[in-house]
């Protein structure tokens, strides 16, 4: 996935298997493991370069209209594929990065999301 413009950019870093033929325990909970995993030692490097990050809870933009109050890409995107993000700032930087494990529907795939945006266009 991959939907941007000027300061914002979503990409997918990892994503599992889909399950539309079978979404039973045994293979789901696995690869839901496996990206939270990459998402926990990706979120310790960045911790580690760029302090502790702010989570972010997405379901409010979830439910703005299309109009004036919709919710700015890639925050928008994001709110479909997940309850919540964790926010850096690399200090003296304008931007901000997001991570967030998501999966739009139980026969989807599970992904690792990244977004970085303009302070505008990422909340935190």
């Amino acid at each position: 996935m991959r939907s941007g413009g000027p300061g914002r950019h979503p990409l997918v870093l990892m994503a599992s298997r889909d399950f539309w033929d079978d979404r039973s325990r045994e293979l789901v909970e696995p690869a839901q493991l496996e990206i939270e995993a990459e998402s926990s030692a990706l979120a310790g490097a960045l911790s580690e370069r760029w302090g502790e990050p702010e989570s972010v809870g997405l379901r409010p933009y979830l439910e703005r209209d299309e109009g004036v109050d919709a919710a700015p890409e890639p925050v928008r995107r994001l709110s479909n594929l997940a309850g919540s993000m964790q926010v850096w700032r690399a200090p003296g930087a304008s931007r901000r990065l997001g991570l967030a494990v998501g999966q739009a529907d139980p026969q989807f795939p599970v992904r690792l999301l990244a977004a970085v945006g303009e302070t505008a266009t990422l909340p935190g």
